[in-house]
């Protein structure tokens, strides 16, 4: 994965980026954090930060638009309405402005020939990024003016492979960082009691960064707490987190 970030930060520097791009993620797990590395790529930025799913990518940078469209059919005037805001906001910290939409499988023809426009003649300094995990349910209307981009499998790929279908949810590919590639550790710390623990130190860290309450404080008593002689399972979750 690491080659298509060089690619697409190469591309930015030779000033050859192409206006839009349709991912196929189908054999890619984080898909979360392909797509922050991808920002990262284009923004120019070095930066090496644990992507969990809380994080609000319209929130990350100026220049980033992020609509999701998971289980449901975008409509016509909220595809409107999104790249009316692209095109009214302005960019003054970045060179590109950088529109994402995630499982782009589920826009219906209407709501694509509704932004035909934007797709055919975007704005300047503009890069569209559309992502698929089911490019066979991409409509033609994409497939025809994207530069498609097939991504490889990420580390974790053949790692879920030995997971049951049943067994994987939107904690997994954090599970999978912090085991550290093991298999008996991702399916251990996929557990939503892991998830809670997660949560409860992912709330911690975020007021030790605001300086809110008295975080040094609620750190070691939760460090205490959990860092366990013969809990050890929970322990490396708990130290790994830390880490990250």
């Amino acid at each position: 994965m690491k080659e298509i970030y060089e690619k697409f930060n190469k591309l930015v520097q030779q000033n050859k980026l192409s206006h839009l791009y349709l991912l196929n993620a189908q054999k890619v797990t984080d898909v979360r954090s392909v797509i922050h590395n991808l920002i990262l790529a284009i923004n120019n930025i070095k930066e090496n930060s644990f992507i969990h799913n809380e994080i609000d990518f319209n929130n990350l940078y100026s220049n980033i638009y992020y609509f999701d469209t998971s289980g449901q059919s975008i409509k016509k005037e909220d595809l409107l309405n999104f790249f009316d805001k692209v095109n009214t906001s302005s960019n003054n910290d970045f060179k590109y402005k950088i529109v994402i939409i995630n499982n782009i499988e589920n826009a219906t023809t209407q709501s694509l020939n509704a932004i035909l426009k934007e797709i055919e003649e975007p704005i300047e300094n503009l890069c569209i990024l559309f992502i698929t995990k089911n490019i066979k349910q991409v409509l033609p209307t994409i497939l025809s003016r994207s530069q498609i981009i097939n991504l490889p499998e990420d580390e974790y790929s053949s790692i879920v492979k030995n997971f049951d279908i049943n067994e994987t949810n939107q904690f997994t590919p954090v599970a999978l960082k912090l085991a550290n590639t093991s298999l008996t550790l991702a399916k251990e710390f996929n557990k939503s009691d892991y998830q809670k623990l997660f949560n409860k130190y992912l709330k911690l860290l975020k007021n030790l960064n605001h300086k809110k309450g008295n975080p040094f404080s609620q750190l070691y008593i939760s460090l205490n707490e959990d860092i366990i002689k013969d809990e050890w399972h929970t322990t490396i979750f708990t130290l790994n987190l830390i880490k990250w």
